[in-house]
């Protein structure tokens, strides 16, 4: 499972997802906070570019989670560090504010 730790300790992650069709997806980002039905997490597109709002991620669409991949870790060192978040919706998670 994917705790408030793994965020400290990795500044992205790997969420491994199943698609419809059976081949397996990964989303890189950072982990913003943990519920008890899954994760919110900023995500960071293949061409190095920290989307603009979080995504949400239930355990039961999880198969894995993988810290310090190479692959991540290049796309963290090309984007440089996420931006902060604006105060959101209810859930208290919003948008990163535009450049």
């Amino acid at each position: 499972t994917c705790t408030p730790i793994t965020g400290a300790q990795a500044p992205v992650i790997g969420v491994h997802v199943d698609s419809e069709d059976e081949s397996e997806v990964c989303y890189i980002g950072r982990l913003v906070s943990v519920e008890d039905d899954g994760f919110y997490m900023q995500e960071l597109s293949p061409d190095a570019e920290w989307m603009r709002e979080v995504s949400f991620f239930s355990w039961d669409e999880v198969s894995t989670i993988s810290m310090e991949d190479s692959y991540a870790q290049s796309l963290l060192a090309v984007a440089g560090p996420a931006p902060a978040l604006l105060p959101g919706d209810a859930s208290g998670l919003g948008r990163a504010p535009s450049p």
